[in-house]
Parts: structure tokens; sequence; C-alpha cells
């Protein structure tokens, strides 16, 4: 354990203690991106949330290693299926896809977000990242951060969170930055992002 987070404050929804929610009243995207694909290099993730009545619930995520014609295929593909879902007015509307303007994102910011159904909000991170991890946690123990049952994907995202340490000796953080990006988004103050976002 990192001892920022535990593994036991994250809670699965799908089953009759965390049912699914009836509606999402909006939803976004966060995404993390890597420049290499080597064996030691970090993921890249992208991760699409829902929101509803205070609590963040995680629907998809796509974690992997991608060279640059790879990672613009796969995140429009990724933005695609999302704002897709807008067909069901349950699933409320796509709101936001927010990308840290930096590395490999700033590349996917102009190139995908020429393409995007939706415009993409260019993310700059003021704070360092164990300070965004510490200002998360209280919502994390909370129970107001949610992930779906029987998802492969999901023992990612719990691990970096209970493995997160403040010495950085934790070896992937990638999903969990963008998990810090949506639960600052959506659940610790909305007007925080415009500190995150170049005007």
């Amino acid at each position: 354990s990192g001892k920022i987070f535990s593994a036991d404050w994250i809670l699965q929804y799908g089953d009759e203690e965390n049912p699914n929610p009836p509606y999402f009243e909006y939803r976004f995207i966060t995404a993390d991106t890597a420049t290499k694909t080597g064996t030691r290099n970090d993921f890249s993730v992208f991760s699409h949330f829902g929101v509803y009545q205070g609590r963040l619930y995680m629907i998809d995520m796509c974690r992997g290693k991608f060279e640059a014609p790879e990672l613009e295929a796969t995140f429009r593909a990724f933005i695609g299926d999302a704002w897709g879902m807008n067909s069901n007015m349950a699933n409320g509307n796509l709101r936001a896809v927010l990308v840290e303007d930096a590395s490999s994102g700033t590349g996917l910011i102009q190139t995908v977000g020429r393409a995007s159904p939706i415009p993409i909000t260019p993310v700059k991170r003021n704070k360092d990242k164990l300070t965004r991890a510490l200002d998360c946690a209280p919502q994390v123990k909370a129970g107001k951060f949610l992930v779906p049952a029987g998802k492969d994907w999901v023992v990612h995202v719990v691990s970096e969170l209970a493995l997160f340490s403040a010495d950085d000796s934790h070896k992937h953080d990638d999903a969990a930055d963008t998990v810090f990006d949506g639960i600052n988004y959506a659940l610790i103050n909305n007007t925080s992002l415009f500190d995150m976002i170049y005007r």
C-alpha cells in the first residue's frame, strides 16, 4: 500500500449494494498520454466518466502503449464511442474531453481536435501529482468514486491508486492521473478547472 489510498475505499457499482445509476447527469473524458512505448515507459490512458448525485462513476478506460498514429486512432475511437452514448437520454451528454497539454497530449489536441465531435479542452496541471492525490483522497474515502464491476481494466485503476506513494516509489500512475483529473473536474470544485485550462 502507498498509504494515501486504500483499495477498500474504491466501490464497485453494478450490484445490489451499489446498483447502476438510473441515469448520468453528464459525462466527460480525461486523458494522460505518453510518448514512448518501451517496457519501462508510461502508459497512455483514456478514461470515460459519468456523474450522478455527487458521485463519479468510471464507465470505461483504455490503457496501452501506442506509437503516434495508433495513439491518435485509438483516441478518436474512444471519443467516438463515448459520443455515441448521447443517443440514449439516460446517458446524459458528453460534456468535455480534457487532455493534458504536454508531451504527446499537445499533438492529440491539435490533430484529434480538428475532427472531434466535441471540442478538446487543453489542461495544464498547476499542482504536483502528490498534492493532486491528497486533494482527491477524501473524495475516494467518502465513497464518491466508483468503478464498474466485472471489467478487466478495473484492476489497473485500483492497484495504481492503492500503490500510489508520497515518495514516488510506485511503478505506474497513469490511470490514477486520469482519475485525479476526473475527481477534480466533477467533485472537488468545477471552478478550479479554470486554473488548469489555457484560456
